[in-house]
């Protein structure tokens, strides 16, 4: 099993990694949650959201997509409506349930790699990205700040499942709602 990170020349790859636990989360629901387009936008929100790519529009999961064969251009969008960048989504690698490696390409970087786990921990589920990414040639001034943004925007989307899994069983212990755990 390969894993995530920097193949070749150190020092123009830059890192982000976040772990977060979620408790009284199953595994498996944040698995599908987190796997499907819907989730990755729920968790961008406010400031970002993605497009489905031509080949997520039929199940917008990245749950059963082939490996290692583009499935196409996922648009960013800042704030939900201004275009900023393009995501060429690739998923290298998948273990169910468990693991998936996204290899991919942006305007901004030549390589993102972007792994995800989901495994259980004391009391609920541990969630951890693993972000590695080399910037391209004209956004090598801007290395510093973008890395900064990527660390914030990493940071927000933990947050995000953090509030939005903590609202889910306070609703579901009160309205009936979706519970996970």
């Amino acid at each position: 099993m390969a894993t995530a990170g920097p193949p070749a020349d150190e020092k123009k790859w830059d890192r982000v990694v976040r772990t977060s636990v979620l408790p009284g989360v199953d595994p498996q629901a944040l698995w599908t949650d987190v796997t499907s387009m819907g989730g990755v936008n729920a968790e961008l929100l406010p400031y970002m959201r993605m497009t489905l790519p031509r080949e997520l529009r039929r199940d917008p999961s990245i749950r059963d997509v082939p490996l290692g064969s583009s499935l196409g251009k996922s648009w960013i969008f800042l704030g939900g409506v201004l275009p900023i960048d393009f995501d060429e989504i690739t998923i290298a690698e998948r273990e169910e349930g468990r693991r998936f490696l996204e290899r991919s390409t942006t305007s901004c970087t030549k390589v993102w790699e972007h792994e995800r786990t989901v495994e259980a921990a004391p009391g609920g589920t541990r969630i951890t990205d693993r972000l590695s990414y080399v910037v391209r040639p004209h956004m090598r001034p801007m290395r510093v700040p973008f890395h900064r943004m990527m660390g914030a925007l990493f940071t927000h989307r933990h947050r995000r499942l953090v509030r939005n899994y903590a609202q889910q069983g306070v609703s579901s212990s009160t309205e009936g709602g979706r519970r996970h755990g």
